[in-house]
């Protein structure tokens, strides 16, 4: 698995690759600077990112959170400050976990393990149509399509249509991996090949995009 860590604080940043190196994560890679950190997002797309909130200079760790979200990565908060502005500005970008510093190992430990139960569970979504049950696994999903009372489920070799609304559907998927383009379609933002003004394209398929969703996508 591999693990990205954002800390700008050396000691730290070297103490928590220690740690997770100890508990069986060998792939993990620190940066020390924000620009760096996102530029390396696209290259070794991690499965899982450590953010130190307060950040030198003008960037900081609540916006590479919302990168990690686009990017459809999870993410653990690592911060100094425990005051009730700092924590809800935090818990807005729905991490999987928040550490205060100094970070125990035990700390550490539990939110790996959120973090793999996490993955168990969301991994697979069950949906209902009738008598039939469809069991999806979300990486697989490129977008939903709804023509009411249906919605298509377009996978990468198939597509499935059950009798359910978009919105029910999306409940059961993690937010940051879908986002609405238009009243009747919701994409996996991962997908995304290529955005444009009015429009966007998954696996070739081009996606007309509203402006009431285009901030969001």
């Amino acid at each position: 698995m591999n693990i990205l860590i954002l800390e700008d604080e050396p000691l730290i940043a070297h103490g928590l690759k220690n740690t997770l190196k100890g508990l069986g994560y060998n792939d993990s890679v620190s940066y020390g600077e924000y620009g760096l950190a996102a530029a390396a997002i696209e290259i070794i797309k991690p499965d899982l990112a450590f953010i130190d909130i307060q950040l030198k200079g003008s960037e900081s760790g609540l916006q590479f959170a919302e990168k990690c979200k686009l990017k459809s990565i999870p993410f653990i908060f690592l911060t100094s400050f425990d005051d009730h502005l700092t924590i809800n500005n935090a818990l807005n970008k729905k991490p999987i976990s928040y550490l205060v510093k100094p970070i125990k190992e035990s700390d550490i430990l539990v939110a790996l393990t959120l973090f793999e139960n996490l993955k168990k569970d969301l991994d697979v979504v069950n949906i209902e149509d009738g008598k039939k049950m469809y069991m999806i696994r979300s990486k697989e999903v490129l977008f939903f399509e709804s023509n009411s009372p249906y919605v298509k489920i377009h996978l990468e070799n198939k597509v499935i249509t059950v009798r359910n609304s978009l919105t029910n559907i999306l409940e059961k998927f993690p937010e940051y991996q879908f986002t609405r383009v238009n009243r009747s379609c919701a994409v996996s933002l991962e997908k995304i090949e290529f955005k444009g003004i009015n429009h966007l394209i998954i696996n070739g398929i081009k996606i007309p995009l509203s402006k009431k969703y285009s901030s969001q996508s």
